[in-house]
């Protein structure tokens, strides 16, 4: 539930930030930057971008998963 927390976060940031009703997460380095900043990512040892970019991954994989395994029950396929 945590991942879906998160990606429900930063659509929600990104709509406020963007103004519209758009939740894709911009290619533009400058405008991902701010995004992660506004999401409380700081420069530590990885970029602010990077670490946004790294849980936004793992989050929408596990999500991935979890629909998954709900979808289709008897797949058996767990990720």
């Amino acid at each position: 539930m945590a991942a879906y927390q998160f990606l429900r976060r930063v659509e929600l940031r990104l709509r406020v930030a963007l103004a519209r009703a758009e939740s894709k997460v911009p290619r533009d380095a400058s405008e991902r930057r701010g995004l992660a900043l506004r999401l409380g990512y700081v420069d530590s040892g990885t970029s602010a971008e990077d670490q946004l970019a790294q849980e936004l991954a793992y989050s929408r994989k596990r999500v991935r998963a979890i629909f998954e395994r709900v979808l289709n029950p008897g797949s058996g396929s767990v990720r």
